[in-house]
């Protein structure tokens, strides 16, 4: 799979990236910053020259002038275009709907402190609305795209889509079998026939092409009606 076979980015280490990341946002919050971490592709090990550095930063209370100093710090940093992720204040996140935490809860890799003391506890219940809202967000992009988007567009959009419904599988494999899957490789190799097809080409999504656009609209819009309809 294209993917899968991507090299990472020889030119950046992104542990110790993380490491002076993490040390200046010590330096400026003290003991105020509650946890730092890396979460996404390179989390994963799945990225490419291309892929962001995805940082998870919480803070006890986050102001305003919080993300200010915050935004300088990530300014300042090598590969500074790289950085993005998700701030936020402790309250926030424990506050959070526990249906869009399965993911971050269990790849979020720690750099600084602990997630166990901010997050909720998940149930079966939370990991279900979170692939039921999950499918019927695609569903509607699917169709939304289908009908509305530009020409020029669709290749874009079905790609993002495509990118989405990789989650959507792995909470709903969770889901069925306590079994939480990281990669998309040992992922495929895990699934049913027909969620391989939607996963593959979330895999080749690179390689979308306009006349390839119609059947992959059709056949993600299938897949999100059946799994709502097993929901």
């Amino acid at each position: 799979m294209e993917e899968e076979g991507r090299k990472q980015d020889a030119r950046l280490d992104v542990g110790a990236w993380m490491d002076e990341m993490a040390d200046k946002l010590a330096a400026r919050f003290g003991g105020r910053l509650s946890f730092v971490g890396l979460q996404g592709s390179r989390a994963r090990g799945e990225a490419s020259d291309e892929s962001d550095i995805d940082v998870v930063v919480v803070i006890d209370r986050l102001t305003f002038s919080d993300l200010a100093e915050y935004r300088e710090i990530a300014r300042g940093m090598p590969h500074q275009e790289k950085a993005c992720g998700f701030i936020s204040g402790g309250e926030e996140l424990a506050n959070w709907p526990k249906s869009d935490l399965l993911q971050f809860s269990r790849e979020t890799i720690p750099w600084h402190g602990s997630l166990a003391n901010i997050l909720p506890p998940l149930e079966d219940r939370d990991v279900r609305e979170g692939v039921r809202a999950g499918a019927a967000n695609l569903y509607h992009a699917a169709v939304h795209a289908y009908v509305h988007s530009p020409e020029a567009e669709r290749v874009p959009v079905l790609r993002e889509l495509y990118k989405t419904a990789f989650f959507v599988l792995q909470a709903q494999r969770f889901l069925e079998t306590g079994d939480y899957i990281p990669r998309r490789g040992e992922l495929y190799a895990a699934l049913t026939e027909d969620r391989r097809e939607i996963l593959g080409a979330s895999m080749k999504r690179g390689s979308f092409t306009h006349a390839d656009s119609d059947a992959l609209f059709a056949q993600l819009i299938e897949w999100c009606r059946e799994t709502l309809k097993t929901l």
